[in-house]
């Protein structure tokens, strides 16, 4: 297993900061169209 360093980690939290922005910019677009987007877990 790889040690979890300050940089992996920032690394890390870059990658998952940068999916959560694209998501939020694919929920504004649909919403912008007059779609409910539908969340199934």
């Amino acid at each position: 297993m790889e040690l979890l360093t300050r940089n992996n980690f920032e690394g890390w939290m870059q990658k998952l900061m940068e999916r959560l922005d694209r998501q939020d910019e694919l929920l504004l677009a649909m919403k912008a169209e007059g779609k409910q987007p539908t969340i199934t877990e």
